[in-house]
């Protein structure tokens, strides 16, 4: 019984008609119950939250991109070339087996 009466009692907390229909869905979210816990205002800030961070993370990405470009690009000139020398191995000499020992008198 008492909690059907907490919940009654919730349910009486009302936003008057005008004002949700100016009020934007945190506002009427966050009716009633305390905006300055941080919830509210990390809610509030979320989207341009995450335009710095998508425009720091394309940033970031393009410093690395051009980083590799700039490696593969600038550090070749047309004169750049490898010269290969042919070897071929030598050739090991197999030592023989030594003749097993006469046997002990």
């Amino acid at each position: 019984m008492g909690i059907l009466s907490n919940t009654h009692t919730r349910l009486n907390i009302k936003m008057e008609a005008d004002k949700i229909l100016k009020a934007d869905f945190l506002d009427i979210l966050f009716e009633g119950k305390n905006k300055e816990y941080g919830a509210y205002e990390l809610r509030k800030s979320y989207n341009s939250r995450l335009i710095k961070a998508m425009i720091g993370t394309g940033f970031v990405l393009l410093l690395i991109l051009g980083g590799l470009l700039y490696a593969n690009f600038a550090g070749k000139s047309a004169d750049d070339s490898i010269d290969v020398l042919d070897t071929q191995m030598a050739e090991i000499k197999k030592e023989e087996p030594l003749p097993p020992p006469p046997p002990p008198p």
